[in-house]
């Protein structure tokens, strides 16, 4: 039995072609399992060699290969497999090196959901028929892993894993890596977000980093592919949960990037070409089969993001401004179809504006799961009174994102630089404008933390980290799906702000003096001013006893716990004497009485 590596069989397929001859019937020569035995929602990953003739391994039309996996319950699941090639890792002079090994091989990646035995048989389909490979099967046991993420069907305006328990992701964008060190930045990042409860973060295919399409159609970088298997291996062991993002319109506006472009061997000539032409629909949907095949198994792909900025795809070169096109619309929509037939897993899709762009008919769109909003403070603008204050900004959107009955997440957010340099992220050393829309945002119904931008030039070298650790802690353990969490906010009591989430029995709440903004501490060069002793009524809350601990939100540890009664009219919070801030987080719960500990003699 001879055994055709990738090479010969696209030399052959050459050949065969050009004689006219009519291709030979494809075998599966071998099906090789990582494992009889898979965690629940770990890989099972199958290695398949092929004897076909075929010249494109990333066209479906030439070569598919798939496998059928039946569950206990006799569920089948179709997953597509995708060409792979192993690299080895180096570091060569603090850069990155990848070295080919081996030769290129097929995989398919499927990740169990229900325990028990689960049978799959492999088949291959190409112009010369259809090959059916030998079965088997796998044992699925109990693992540690929560599942697949998604909008949680308990309490659609948060997300929840697929074992029910809820996920709030707090993080901040990490789109592309330093470009010597690459996968080794990403682990070095990784890291230090999972030691400061970050859990989330977004990462970009673009033509400096992780780009699958290469400078010509259907020839995708199978080293960038490995990389971003490697990368999704750092995410889960650090718990790390990653939206993918697949294009963004400076690459496609700088048309030498892109290989759907006439002068790079693709059909477009016009930008809109792209999103209506339906040779540039079939290449994307073929990207999309082995984006999903590759990656879809994986637990820590939180989202499929298709575009960054999506109303500046029709911009000119040079000239980046935003429009509203219809046809964008039906495309969003058609590719969100196309994912998820091709996704078993079911991943949640979404799509980004721009900064301020208003587009509800984009918001509502069912394909998408969830609304996202880029959020930036200008230089070059004269802001408007909320834009002086980011905590007012934050909370301003989530009202305004309330009506479109989806979970909605700030996906970038920060200063914008002006004229190549952002002065105000080098003034703002301690994240003042960061630490104030954290808290605004993650009490105002917020799916999620706004994402900061700038990670490699402000958050890594100020070590901005312990914002988000403060966060997490003050957050953790949070019943997001199981009660009801009704917005709060108060502003009317001498610069006291309030703001937070209650359900009848627990709130999360946020209380700041409102002149700790950024513009009033950086700008005007005013003092911090601390919280001066209050006291608010909580409206909504039943009557009883409420333990009440109130937080440090820098260094998110508990300064003091305290005791109070809750009447028909609401719970009556009064500032701790004990706390010294400009602001500070209390967590409202009922009050349990502990067993009275006695010694043991």
């Amino acid at each position: 039995m001879r055994v055709w590596p990738v090479v010969v069989a696209v030399a052959l397929a050459t050949v065969c072609a050009r004689a006219g001859s009519v291709p030979a019937p494809p075998r599966i020569v071998d099906v090789s399992a990582s494992s009889t035995k898979i965690g629940r929602f770990e890989r099972l990953e199958l290695t398949v060699r092929l004897a076909a003739d075929y010249a494109n391994p990333f066209n479906p039309e030439e070569v598919d290969l798939r496998a059928q996996v039946a569950d206990p319950e006799g569920h089948v699941r179709s997953v597509n497999g995708f060409v792979y090639q192993d690299f080895e890792r180096t570091l060569e002079d603090g850069r990155e090196v990848l070295s080919a090994k081996g030769e290129r091989l097929w995989k398919i990646r499927y990740a169990p959901m229900r325990l028990g035995l689960h049978r799959y048989h492999v088949e291959v389909r190409t112009p010369g028929g259809l090959a059916a490979g030998p079965g088997g099967t796998f044992q699925c046991v109990p693992s540690k892993s929560p599942g697949f993420i998604g909008v949680s069907q308990r309490n659609p305006r948060y997300f929840a894993f697929s074992t029910g328990r809820p996920y709030f992701p707090i993080g901040h964008n990490v789109c592309w890596a330093d470009s010597q060190l690459k996968t080794y930045d990403y682990e070095q990042y990784f890291r230090a977000m999972a030691g400061n409860e970050e859990n989330f973060t977004r990462i970009w295919m673009c033509s400096w980093s992780l780009e699958l399409e290469g400078k010509k159609l259907d020839d995708y970088r199978l080293d960038n592919a490995w990389r971003l298997d490697h990368i999704f291996e750092f995410a889960r062991l650090y718990g790390i949960y990653v939206k993918l993002c697949f294009d963004n319109f400076y690459d496609f506006t700088q048309k030498r990037h892109s290989p759907y472009w006439k002068a790079n061997g693709g059909m477009c000539s016009v930008n809109r070409d792209f999103f209506v032409h339906e040779q540039a629909r079939l290449h994307y949907r073929r990207r999309l089969r082995y984006i999903t095949a590759r990656w879809g198994y994986s637990t820590q792909l939180m989202a499929w993001e298709f575009w960054n900025e999506m109303d500046y795809a029709p911009s000119k070169q040079g000239k980046v401004l935003s429009q509203k096109e219809p046809y964008m619309l039906e495309w969003t929509s058609e590719m969100a179809s196309e994912i998820r037939r091709l996704d078993p897993f079911g991943h949640s899709v979404t799509n980004t504006l721009a900064a301020y762009t208003d587009w509800p008919e984009f918001w509502i769109l069912p394909a998408t799961d969830f609304v996202q909003l880029h959020l930036y403070i200008h230089e070059g603008w004269e802001p408007t009174p909320k834009q002086y204050d980011t905590a007012a900004l934050v909370l301003d959107q989530a009202r305004d994102f309330q009506q479109y009955q989806k979970p909605f997440l700030i996906a970038e957010f920060g200063f914008q630089p002006h004229a190549g340099r952002n002065r105000r992220n080098v003034l703002d050393r301690n994240g003042i404008h960061l630490h104030n829309a954290l808290w605004a945002s993650c009490l105002s119904g917020a799916a999620g933390a706004p994402m900061l931008w700038w990670w490699d030039n402000y958050v890594e070298p100020h070590d901005l980290y312990y914002h988000y650790r403060a966060l997490g802690r003050f957050l953790k353990g949070v019943d997001w799906l199981g009660k009801t969490w009704v917005p709060l906010r108060d502003g009317g009591h001498d610069h006291l702000r309030m703001v937070g989430l209650r359900t009848h029995t627990e709130a999360l709440l946020w209380f700041q003096d409102s002149r700790n903004t950024w513009h009033r501490l950086l700008e005007k060069k005013e003092k911090p001013q601390l919280l001066q002793r209050f006291s608010v009524r909580v409206p909504g809350i039943r009557p009883g006893q409420y333990r009440l601990e109130w937080f440090d939100t820098y260094n998110g540890g508990i300064i003091t716990v305290a005791q109070a009664t809750a009447d028909e009219g609401g719970l009556t919070v009064e500032l701790s004497h004990l706390v010294r801030a400009p602001d500070v987080a209390c967590r409202v719960t009922p009050y349990v009485k502990l067993p009275e500990r006695r010694p043991s003699w």
